[in-house]
């Protein structure tokens, strides 16, 4: 008789008596500080006084954003959606990584790795250019974006179902980034519409300039799905990295487990490229750093990869908008920089361990 998969009420007692609440906390603290610092930075110089006042504004709900100043008007209208939505990224990426190296049992799974974010990136970019979708205009992007991702995943999940090989997946993910990006780059080049090239290369680059409130429904509820998700499923997901056979002894239905993965990874991936671009690495860097310091476990791993890879993101973005001014560089950049190192790393422990 089949084995049912850990969900009881006296089983997830057992996950919060492990729990440490002081640590958690401790990461929370950390985040809420580095959005705080994080409003202080950026091309225009406002004084401390001014910083300091318009954030005890917003924090306490006093902050007539009616009558803004200008220097409120900076901070409430530019730099606060900007952060938010740079944490909802970092935090959904990751545990996009989660999930996807879940299912593949390859800790190298990572949407921009696995050409997932090119997919995504080729579907907008075609939604953009070439109009297609038009009918459901102004989500005609996301859509596009979806459309793409979801061919991607769907791909290396085919390919990598029944393999642990990280060379076979790297080059699984190779070829498909290298199939979308190539794509991408042919419907640019041949478009002859200049205002649509320099809006198309902005899901090429990455970025968050520009970025309004009204960006932040959709990431936001997106990460809010993921991360219930991951939550709500974290025996299941342990379960999945004992390899098909066994999860299927224990009761776990790992043909629907799996669809329902790549389907959420599809749609948040495409949510955040239709947003602000291909970032890169975030989903390897981050469950990678929270397995080695906290927990392999999947209900800790999700909660402090999503605390851990927002807070890193604004880091990055904050150096990205502030060491460079009056540039600014485009946050892919410096997250490929760290990131491909990192890469490396892995598969030479990966080699030596075998």
């Amino acid at each position: 008789m089949k084995q049912s998969v850990p969900t009881s009420l006296c089983q997830k007692m057992r996950y919060l008596q492990h729990f440490n609440l002081y640590q958690f906390l401790f990461f929370v603290a950390i985040l809420l500080i580095v959005i705080f610092f994080s409003l202080f930075y950026g091309s225009v110089h406002i004084s401390f006084e001014e910083r300091i006042s318009t954030v005890l504004k917003i924090i306490t709900g006093t902050l007539d954003t009616d009558n803004l100043k200008p220097y409120e008007t900076i901070i409430y209208h530019i730099r606060l959606p900007r952060v938010l939505l740079v944490a909802i990224t970092g935090a959904s990426l990751s545990l996009v990584g989660i999930l996807m190296q879940t299912i593949t049992r390859n800790e190298l799974a990572d949407p921009y790795i696995l050409g997932v974010s090119s997919g995504a990136s080729a579907g907008a970019v075609s939604a953009i250019v070439l109009g297609l979708f038009a009918f459901i205009s102004p989500y005609n992007i996301y859509f596009g974006a979806f459309v793409g991702g979801l061919v991607a995943t769907s791909v290396v999940v085919v390919f990598n179902l029944n393999r642990r090989n990280m060379s076979n997946l790297v080059l699984i993910g190779i070829g498909i980034s290298s199939l979308f990006s190539a794509m991408t780059t042919a419907i640019i080049y041949l478009s002859k519409n200049e205002s649509q090239v320099k809006s198309a290369m902005f899901w090429m680059l990455g970025s968050f300039s520009g970025v309004k409130w009204s960006f932040l429904p959709l990431p936001f509820l997106a990460l809010i799905a993921i991360l219930i998700f991951c939550l709500l499923c974290s025996n299941i997901l342990d379960t999945l990295l004992l390899g098909a056979e066994a999860s299927q002894q224990l009761g776990v239905n790992v043909g629907m487990i799996k669809l329902a993965i790549i389907l959420l990874s599809s749609l948040v991936v495409s949510i955040i490229v239709a947003n602000v671009g291909v970032i890169a690495f975030i989903g390897l860097i981050i469950p990678h750093i929270v397995r080695q310091i906290i927990s392999v476990k999947h209900f800790k791993l999700s909660l402090y990869s999503a605390l851990i890879g927002a807070t890193f993101l604004i880091i990055i973005d904050t150096i990205s908008r502030s060491w460079f001014k009056p540039e600014e560089i485009p946050i892919g950049i410096l997250t490929s920089l760290i990131g491909s190192p990192l890469f490396v790393y892995i598969i030479i422990q990966g080699s030596r361990r075998r």
